[in-house]
């Protein structure tokens, strides 16, 4: 059933929190149960002119058993790269597990779907429910080759209401590249603490690492003394304002503070940030492979795509 790449993050914001969620290529296996998959991995990170065109036929010939093209939430008659998609043959790489199962083709593609959302959403607790944020205040982004299809029924698991696609969600990641600041980071571990954290001690050591670049941020970790592990603050002003904004944020993340204990500033990260190229967006918002489930509804703004619950 092809290969599946899940990027998962989390932007709390002052005006809308997001989560996003990248799914990108296909699925995980789980429809093959040969070597099927094994073999179209060697072929794709092989990416020779002869191995893509292997990869291309076997798409062609369904050999990866996608069910969201059984299930009709991929469109075969849009051609994905040129490659036209047989729901014959997908149904044919399906059935036999299906017989396995004692299922119809289609009840086995649904259920293959399922387990994989079920992953996906798995992830996404991570980033949310297991750091103590409620999934439900925020909007997901969905962006990648494939998190538009599976987007809506994560976000029911999730309680999430409101989803963002936006401009070439397809390839969303790529264009970031191409487009994305240019920023050169310089480190250096300094373990200040107690009354060596000053301001001067800090802009010493910003001056010291300084790099190029338009205008500069900063990150600092920090842990109370006797930590294995760090938070980061960004762009402290000061030294009061470095410690008083850790203390903040250790009771945000862990719900306490403890202002008794020594604080350590154990790596100072500088970066210079040039900006990137302008680009303007263009999309075909008609050829987005999305599936909008009963109870949910699309509408088309200036932000891209927003599938919400009706």
């Amino acid at each position: 059933m092809g290969l599946v790449a899940v990027r998962v993050d989390l932007r709390v914001g002052e005006l809308v929190p997001v989560v996003l969620d990248e799914l990108g290529g296909e699925l995980v296996r789980l429809a093959r149960l040969d070597d099927q998959f094994e073999r179209l991995i060697s072929l794709l990170e092989n990416a020779t002119d002869r191995a893509v065109e292997e990869a291309r036929l076997a798409v062609r010939r369904g050999d990866d058993g996608d069910p969201r093209s059984v299930l009709g939430r991929l469109d075969a008659a849009k051609p994905l790269s040129g490659v036209e998609l047989d729901v014959g043959a997908a149904r044919g790489a399906i059935e036999p597990l299906a017989d396995e199962l004692g299922l119809s083709i289609e009840e086995c593609a649904l259920g293959i779907v399922r387990v994989a959302n079920a992953e996906m959403v798995r992830a996404l607790r991570v980033m949310t429910v297991e750091r103590g944020l409620d999934p439900r205040a925020f909007t997901l982004l969905a962006f990648g080759g494939a998190g538009p299809l599976h987007a809506a029924e994560m976000a029911d698991e999730l309680g999430i209401r409101r989803i963002l696609i936006p401009p070439a969600s397809g390839v969303l990641s790529a264009l970031g590249l191409a487009a994305a600041d240019r920023r050169t980071q310089v480190q250096r571990t300094l373990m200040l603490r107690g009354e060596e954290l000053t301001d001067d001690a800090l802009a010493d050591a910003i001056e010291q690492l300084r790099p190029a670049g338009e205008r500069l941020e900063l990150a600092c970790d920090m842990r109370y003394r006797g930590q294995a592990h760090e938070l980061t603050v960004r762009d402290p002003r000061s030294a009061d304002e470095l410690r008083a904004a850790f203390a903040d944020l250790h009771e945000e993340r862990y719900g306490y503070r403890d202002d008794d204990s020594g604080i350590e500033l154990v790596t100072l990260r500088v970066t210079g940030v040039d900006p990137g190229p302008r680009v303007e967006l263009r999309a075909d918002h008609a050829e987005l492979s999305l599936f909008v489930p009963e109870g949910w509804q699309r509408e088309q703004t200036e932000h891209g795509v927003v599938v919400s619950r009706a």
